[in-house]
């Protein structure tokens, strides 16, 4: 397992340690959204690397971007990744001001 310290190269260092993969990748984060991320995910799973993403559903991807990377990751699955959703909601979003859809637990 990766544990990564705050940076603003974060994407590049999490971009380098995929292309390591060589049997599987496991992720569990809140949210994906960078297209680079699929995009060597897609590669991996070409290559036959097993690739598992625990992450919240749809409807808690902000709005302008959420047809985007719902597409994104319907392909990535659509190319063998399986997707396991956090589907516990744990309050009402309205009880904030950043949050969209629902309030699920992953984040907390």
């Amino acid at each position: 397992m990766k544990i990564f310290e705050f940076s603003t190269n974060v994407i590049d260092r999490i971009i380098s340690e995929l292309n390591h993969a060589e049997e599987f990748i496991r992720i569990a984060v809140f949210q994906i959204h960078d297209p680079q991320v699929f995009s060597v995910l897609n590669n991996k799973l070409s290559e036959g690397v097993r690739v598992e993403i625990i992450t919240l559903p749809y409807d808690s991807i902000n709005e302008d971007i959420q047809v985007e990377v719902t597409n994104l990751f319907q392909n990535i699955e659509k190319n063998g990744a399986r997707l396991y959703f956090c589907k516990w909601n744990v309050g009402d979003p309205e009880r904030t001001t950043t949050a969209v859809g629902r309030w699920y637990s992953f984040h907390g």
